[in-house]
């Protein structure tokens, strides 16, 4: 075998170990510093492993350092010798590259790998050179950031220099990956919640944001975090400064009416024309009624009771078989995002300020109200209402809704021939019936005509008056009490005449004496009194009686 320093001089194997036998007993100074000038010269060493013989040399190529201290290279692979041991699962830093480098249990380096070490607790990453990363890195899908002195791979919240400028960003506690779009944290105290990061910086974002355009959210201007519940948020763009209110769960922005607290709470209302800020003074909402909300609480200031159901919400959702969202204050919103409260208002009058005119324009306002049956009759609707103590604009939205405006089969004065009903004979003749009475979905045709015929309703103005008096005396003014409880049950709004809170509240058990089955009944009639309103310049003052769960 044959040894090949990187200096000028060449020398055998035997001779190099003789000289340093030599000087180490003291016998030629000058053979020792032969050897010590070879060790200094040595940089590298290349060794190719076979059989050998003395006539058959293994031949050493010096790069930077003696064969026993430094880099080796064996069958193509890199090794690193310290003084004749090689580095095995051991971290070396090389002076020469200026850089950090890991060697696995079998002394082959490590590249483009994440290494765990035990020593620092640290998980660090090599490059395909070896050379231990620091700084930002872009591999496996997404973005790391390791430590620029110690080379260790951050994990959550970190403040980064970028050419953007600094910025707070995250990096996934497990995996170490930097977070993209919405992500929820629980890194530790100071950071558990949701919060919304840059899709393309992965910067934390602040402020108003509409995540995937899906909803409206706030996130605080400090700590990034997603804001809940009841918040002063200064303006931002669009966006004035107010309260607001974000829900509790996803965080969204809450928009129309809210009420907060148990029976001696407030109604207060997010206007949505103004991006949801809470209403103070004198408003006037989408639909064209105008309430009073107090100038410092918001809560509205006219006549508001509430009806203390008794039961959990999720309870009595259960009890009438419908979604939560159904049976609350704050799940009542149409398609325009506006949530009408005329649902729960109360619906009782000792006498209506609307006037016939203003009933009968908004009758002709659509094609099938011109040509149905209610045409020209708001002055009846105005009797029957004010012969029963019922709201006139109430009453007429509820014809309409079950009447298709005056042009369904019931309502449009069909004939209907003589028939007995429990020995009694009613005549042949044209009946109206506006409100769907005895119109049961087994036969609903055959049953509100007879309705109608019993009743003697063969007219628009009578149907209308029999309407208005079995409605008053069934709900409104019912003055209906269970059993011996002593609870006056009367269904005074659209909501109790849908749901009967009262009698749940009372029993613990759901109504039978509902209206209608359909979930949305209540919200469809009140959203038709809400067009009257908008469509005319009639006042609408009301009280109302909000459902609180316990």
């Amino acid at each position: 075998m044959v040894v090949r320093p990187g200096g000028s001089g060449r020398f055998s194997r035997f001779s190099i170990a003789a000289a340093c036998m030599l000087a180490a007993a003291g016998f030629s100074p000058s053979a020792a510093l032969a050897a010590e000038q070879v060790e200094q010269d040595v940089q590298a060493v290349q060794v190719t492993p076979q059989a050998t013989t003395a006539a058959q040399p293994l031949q050493l190529e010096a790069q930077t350092r003696s064969a026993q201290n430094g880099w080796v290279i064996e069958n193509g692979e890199r090794y690193w010798y310290d003084y004749g041991v090689r580095a095995e699962s051991k971290e070396v830093y090389d002076p020469g590259s200026d850089a950090w480098y890991w060697f696995d249990a079998d002394g082959t380096m490590a590249h483009d790998k994440d290494v765990y070490l035990p020593a620092g607790n640290k998980w660090v990453r090599y490059d395909s050179a070896g050379h231990m990363v620091k700084g930002e890195d872009c591999r496996y899908g997404g973005w790391y950031y390791f430590d620029e002195v110690t080379g260790e791979m951050a994990k959550g919240v970190k403040l980064i220099e970028a050419p953007e400028g600094w910025k707070w960003v995250y990096y996934d506690a497990t995996t170490g990956q930097m977070a993209h779009g919405e992500a929820y944290l629980s890194y530790d105290e100071y950071h558990t919640g949701w919060y919304l990061f840059d899709e393309v910086s992965g910067a934390i974002r602040y402020g108003w944001q509409c995540p995937a355009g899906a909803k409206w959210v706030y996130y605080n201007a400090v700590t990034g975090q997603m804001t809940y519940s009841e918040q002063f948020v200064p303006a931002q763009g669009s966006f004035p400064s107010g309260w607001y209110c974000f829900d509790e769960v996803t965080g969204e922005r809450v928009i129309g009416w809210k009420w907060f607290g148990a029976s001696g709470g407030k109604l207060v209302y997010y206007d949505p024309q103004s991006q949801g800020v809470m209403s103070h003074g004198v408003m006037k909402d989408c639909y064209g009624i105008t309430y009073q909300f107090d100038e410092v609480t918001g809560g509205l200031l006219s006549g508001v009771v509430t009806i203390n159901v008794g039961v959990s919400m999720n309870t009595f959702a259960s009890l009438q078989g419908v979604a939560s969202s159904c049976v609350t204050l704050e799940g009542w919103n149409d398609g325009n995002q506006n949530m009408n409260l005329l649902k729960f208002a109360d619906l009782r009058r000792s006498a209506n300020t609307v006037t016939a005119q203003q009933l009968d324009a908004f009758i002709d306002s659509t094609e099938r109200g011109r040509t149905g049956s209610l045409h020209g009759h708001g002055q009846d609707v105005l009797d029957a209402a004010n012969a029963y103590g019922i709201d006139a604009v109430y009453l007429l939205s509820h014809a309409i809704v079950e009447s298709g405006w005056g042009t369904s089969a019931l309502a449009s004065g069909e004939h209907w021939n003589q028939h007995t009903f429990n020995g009694v004979e009613y005549p042949a003749g044209n009946y109206y019936n506006f409100f769907g009475w005895g119109a049961f979905d087994s036969n609903a045709y055959n049953g509100g005509m007879n309705y109608a015929q019993v009743n003697g309703w063969s007219s628009a103005r009578a149907a209308l008056l029999g309407g208005a008096k079995v409605i008053s005396g069934g709900y409104m003014h019912s003055g209906r009490v269970i059993g011996s409880l002593g609870v006056d049950c009367s269904q005074k709004t659209l909501y109790e005449m849908r749901f009967d809170p009262l009698y749940t509240a009372a029993s613990g058990v759901r109504s039978t004496h509902e209206y209608a089955t359909d979930p949305q009944w209540a919200a469809t009639i009140a959203s038709v009194m809400a067009s009257f309103y908008r469509q005319s310049d009639a006042s609408a003052d009301y009280s109302f009686a909000i459902p609180v769960f316990s």
